[in-house]
């Protein structure tokens, strides 16, 4: 969207732990040592549409579209702070988005957005609402996202963002960007919901190479709460259907390196390797009869 404070979304992820025993040889806490483990780990990350959040979090800040910030500090009247700052637009395919509050300063900007069935892209809505703080200066904007209840959809796959804060920075071009999350979000189809906790989750985007760097931890409340910790070792690619398709992570212990024929080669932490499907999500997937849904 285009505006600048239009800003919502995210990504969630995890970092590395590990416990053990040297007097019991216990297997350390959380780590991935089994193929139906790493089976699962990579059906969660499948199962988030990272280009559905991709493509939302790029649609939700000002672009290279009509109203830049620029363009937006130029239509300032006064140079008398506070002073108020409403905005009503229409989004570029369709719906419209709404910026009301005030600009404190020179460069700084309290506002509430409202999404309405806002679509900047093809396929691509967001709704709801948010309250950002921002600051454009020196060609980078920062901002604070809290409030957020936030929709974005594309046909039949959703998330919906109840995150309780959003850290944002861009480049003015906003060709690299970067997010840090602490909330809950629900992603959901036609057949599933899923909710996930993020803790202290950070991405990194490079819009050019459609590449992410992500860190940090997150919960899925699928069979029963798994919480994950993920580090990258080499940036992935997002493909088309949101899956990674090149790349290198860290997920609980094991090293997850993505294929060209949409495998996946897990090194497992004894130095054993198994390749597994990567089409694989949530869906795919049944719960023990044991384990509450």
């Amino acid at each position: 969207m285009k505006i600048l404070l239009s800003i919502s979304l995210l990504f969630g992820l995890f970092f590395l732990g590990c416990n053990s025993s040297t007097s019991t040889q216990e297997k350390p806490k959380g780590q991935i040592t089994t193929a139906a483990q790493a089976q699962e780990a990579i059906s969660y990350l499948n199962s988030m549409n990272l280009n559905l959040i991709t493509g939302g979090l790029t649609q939700s800040i000002p672009g290279a579209n009509s109203s830049s910030p620029s363009k937006v500090s130029a239509q300032a009247t006064s140079d008398e702070y506070p002073k108020p700052y409403d905005i009503t637009r229409d989004c570029k395919i369709d719906g419209s988005a709404d910026t009301n509050g005030t600009q404190t300063s020179a460069t700084h900007y309290h506002v509430y957005n409202r999404f309405n069935q806002c679509q900047e892209f093809n396929a691509l809505i967001v709704d709801g609402l948010n309250t950002v703080d921002a600051d454009f200066k020196d060609n980078l904007l920062t901002a604070v996202m809290t409030e957020n209840e936030l929709q974005i959809s594309v046909r039949n796959v959703g998330i919906m963002i109840f995150a309780n804060t959003i850290y944002f920075q861009s480049d003015a071009a906003f060709k690299e960007l970067n997010v840090s999350l602490n909330g809950d979000a629900y992603l959901f189809d036609d057949t599933d919901e899923i909710e996930i906790d993020f803790n202290d989750f950070n991405v990194s985007l490079d819009t050019n190479q459609s590449t992410a760097i992500v860190n940090g931890a997150i919960t899925f409340n699928v069979c029963e709460p798994k919480t994950m910790k993920i580090e990258t070792l080499v940036p992935v690619v997002v493909a088309p259907d949101g899956s990674f398709s090149s790349g290198k992570l860290l997920i609980d212990g094991a090293t997850f390196e993505y294929l060209d024929d949409n495998r996946v080669l897990v090194t497992f932490p004894d130095g054993t390797q198994g390749t597994y499907n990567n089409d694989v999500t949530v869906s795919d997937m049944e719960c023990p009869d044991d384990m509450p849904t």
